[in-house]
């Protein structure tokens, strides 16, 4: 084989990939996409209505993106996204993770939920646990 050809082969074999990923509908484009909006929330004992400091607050699959209830039970957790690599039009996002939040103490039983909307999403109650 001709080393000079080497640069010239390269070439030739990432267009050829250029044109296969664009024909299948895959843009090799890095982007983001909304994981889930912004959510504030005030979480409370579900017998005493007292507000729970240092529940933690997080999206279950990884990245966690974990935060913990303030003194008064008040928490805001940023809008987070996705990042893609590529933008497949036919087979979906690749890469997608989901947007349940969990919400736990050691003293209390867990609560989750998906975030759809954002914004306040009012008194959380957690039940003791026991």
């Amino acid at each position: 084989m001709n080393l000079s050809n080497r640069p010239l082969i390269f070439c030739a074999c990432l267009l050829f990939a250029a044109i296969i990923c664009l024909a299948s509908g895959c843009v090799p484009i890095p982007h983001t996409t909304l994981r889930s909006p912004e959510i504030r929330g005030h979480v409370i004992d579900a017998v005493t209505h007292a507000p729970i400091q240092g529940a933690k607050v997080y999206l279950r699959q990884s990245p966690h993106h974990t935060i913990y209830t303030d003194a008064n039970g008040y928490f805001d957790l940023e809008e987070t996204r996705n990042f893609h690599w590529a933008y497949n039009d036919g087979g979906g996002l690749p890469d997608n993770k989901d947007n349940y939040i969990e919400i736990s103490h050691t003293n209390y039983v867990s609560y989750g939920f998906f975030d759809i909307l954002g914004g306040n999403a009012g008194d959380i109650v957690l039940k003791p646990n026991g």
